[in-house]
């Protein structure tokens, strides 16, 4: 992995040095939005550089409430500092849209747990605004999804760099993809022969203290790479490593009506991962 040096920081209409330090000041304007708005006045005056703003702590409203405390105060607040880094603290994702077309530049989950799991990052990106992520996890924080032949390469990655692909769910991943190997495919160019291809295979790459903490695989029953799977699982249940995996599930074989069913399922136990993964290196 190549490290990349710091660069500037830009956040809405700011600027700042890799080495600048700055503050960072959280209101509550769930309950009282005068008494909110005097203690934005203070902070900004005793030199806060960011203002987060919360609305119901603990998520003790519902979303429509949450907006309804959080988006017009937002909306003040940019008015009034146009030029204030101002910051929503949210677990919902339509709040964190909501924010940033009232002039939010920073999202953060509040909870100290990843941003991605609630849509905050798409949001961020769709907004053009910054994510806040919990200290230490943003270095180990990368999870791996894919189906058919982007399964068995999700898993191939996460059991090469384990360190750095600590989640990892694949649908019908086409583990015994060297069967098909000399049949006119691009695997006639990337490999010389079946038996090398065989050799780059997910299975003959698991080791017992290498793999990925966080693991889940499945396959329809009657899929025609089922049998691959099958293999992986009895492999790892052997070798004593943690997995999920569901071989008997049935909706349609290789089909996109099989990866629709399970896509959930999957996307739900790579956030999980990523999440238990970020509250360890907490």
């Amino acid at each position: 992995m190549v490290s990349r040096p710091a660069g500037v920081l830009r956040l809405g209409r700011r600027s700042f040095e890799p080495s600048q330090l700055l503050v960072m000041a959280v209101v509550d304007c769930g309950s009282d939005a005068a008494a909110a708005m005097e203690r934005v006045h203070a902070v900004v005056a005793e030199g806060a550089d960011i203002v987060g703003v919360a609305g119901s702590p603990g998520g003790e409203v519902d979303e429509r409430e949450e907006i309804r405390q959080s988006v017009p105060f937002i909306a003040t607040v940019r008015d009034i500092y146009p030029e204030l880094v101002v910051g929503v603290r949210t677990g919902r994702r339509e709040v964190a849209r909501e924010a940033c077309a009232a002039g939010a530049d920073l999202l953060g989950s509040g909870d100290g747990t990843a941003p991605w799991g609630f849509g905050l990052a798409e949001v961020a990106a769709e907004f053009g605004a910054g994510v806040v992520c919990p200290p230490g996890l943003a270095a180990r924080a990368v999870g791996l999804l894919g189906i058919s032949m982007g399964g068995q390469a999700a898993l191939r990655l996460a059991f090469k760099h384990p360190r750095l692909f600590p989640a990892a769910a694949a649908l019908s991943a086409a583990l015994d993809y060297y069967d098909i190997f000399g049949h006119g495919t691009p695997l006639d160019e990337l490999y010389d022969s079946k038996e090398q291809c065989r050799q780059d295979t997910v299975p003959l790459h698991v080791h017992p203290s290498h793999a990925p903490p966080h693991l889940f695989f499945a396959v329809d029953p009657d899929d025609p790479w089922s049998r691959g799977s099958d293999r992986l699982h009895e492999k790892l249940s052997a070798l004593g490593i943690a997995h999920e995996f569901d071989g008997g599930t049935r909706a349609g074989g290789h089909s996109w009506g099989y990866f629709e069913r399970m896509a959930e399922r999957a996307l739900r136990f790579v956030h999980a991962g990523l999440v238990q993964q970020g509250r360890r290196l907490l």
